[in-house]
Formats: structure tokens, sequence, C-alpha cells
């Protein structure tokens, strides 16, 4: 069974129409089949919420409200010592 992709493109996204084309490609290239297209986020949490097993294909990833990526953090953001474990 293919997975399902629901793609988020906020309303407020200056050029949504490429944006979405890009989206469309991503889910075309890795096999994703479509499910729903959503402007706002509350519409994307809704539907998962509801039980949709399906991945969010976002434009980019500072159009998500309220989503840290750890890994996007630059080596320095953190004083090395909250990094590694103290040995005794």
């Amino acid at each position: 069974m293919p997975i399902q992709a629901i793609i988020y493109v906020p309303a407020q996204c200056a050029d949504a129409a490429r944006w979405l084309n890009h989206c469309y490609v991503y889910c075309a290239v890795r096999g994703y089949v479509p499910l729903h297209v959503a402007r706002r986020w509350a519409d994307v949490i809704t539907i998962l919420a509801a039980g949709c097993r399906a991945v969010v294909v976002a434009s980019r990833i500072d159009h998500i409200e309220g989503l840290e990526i750890v890994s996007d953090q630059r080596p320095g953001d953190d004083p090395p010592a909250s990094r590694r474990p103290t040995r005794m």
C-alpha cells in the first residue's frame, strides 16, 4: 500500500504555486500519494489527530509552526559542558 502524504504550504507563503509544485514532485519521487493540501497548520494537526496515517510534506522547514529540529543547530549553539557528560 503506498504511503499517503499531506502537503503543507502555508496560506501566507510567497510563491505558493512554486512551492506546491516542488512538494508534488517530491511526493512523486518518493512514491507518496498526496491525500490533502493544507494551507493551515491546524488542518494538518486535525487530519493527523483523526488517525490518518500519512507523512507531512512541507514546503520549507521554517514554514512549520512550532517545530524545532535538533540537527539544525550549529555546533557552538550550546556550551560544550551541556552537550557532553562529565567524567567523575
